[in-house]
């Protein structure tokens, strides 16, 4: 984990645009690398998006976030809250002008989060990163125009990465850090 956390604060302090592929099995402690890059990005001033690919993950991170990072504000937002409730959270993001982290589904991407640091995409592989019906995108390259326009980092978490995802990393596109024992 602290081989994995160094690598992605050397990318983020590179203040160039970056993406990693953490590539750890269940249970490897791939959510406490998540928390301690958020503390740190929060640190330098920076925010953090934390997306999940589905409302139960998002809470559950959120959760874990509260705990770890109690005195930093936490945003939740997910497509299964009213409109007036999304409305409220967006005009009180572009209103917040201090570090914060925002927990979320794909939709959250589309936030006013200032001045976005890193995006961690918790389980890249899932389907539920691909919106179809609508505006058609993919999480995954949101993300990554995102943090382009800052120079920000952008992790793709998975114990099972995508076809495409791991094409790249066998290509020497994209770098690898790997989790590969349950933590205890």
């Amino acid at each position: 984990q602290q081989a994995a956390l160094s690598d992605m604060i050397a990318a983020l302090d590179a203040e160039q645009p970056a993406t990693r592929l953490l590539y750890g099995v269940t249970g490897s402690g791939k959510t406490a690398v998540y928390l301690e890059l958020a503390r740190y990005c929060l640190a330098q001033g920076r925010s953090v998006l934390l997306l999940a690919p589905e409302v139960a993950l998002a809470h559950k991170l959120r959760r874990d976030a509260a705990q770890v990072l109690p005195h930093v504000p936490v945003y939740l937002y997910h497509g299964y809250q009213t409109p007036q409730r999304r409305e409220a959270l967006f005009r009180s993001l572009a209103r917040h002008d201090g570090p914060c982290l925002v927990v979320g589904t794909r939709s959250a991407l589309f936030l006013p989060v200032p001045d976005l640091g890193c995006v961690v995409l918790d389980e890249e592989h899932d389907t539920s990163f691909k919106q179809d019906e609508g505006l058609p995108y993919q999480a995954k390259e949101v993300a990554w125009f995102r943090v382009g326009q800052r120079k920000g980092l952008l992790v793709l978490g998975s114990a099972t990465p995508d076809i495409k995802t791991f094409y790249a990393v066998e290509q020497g596109k994209l770098p690898m850090l790997s989790l590969p024992q349950r933590v205890g």
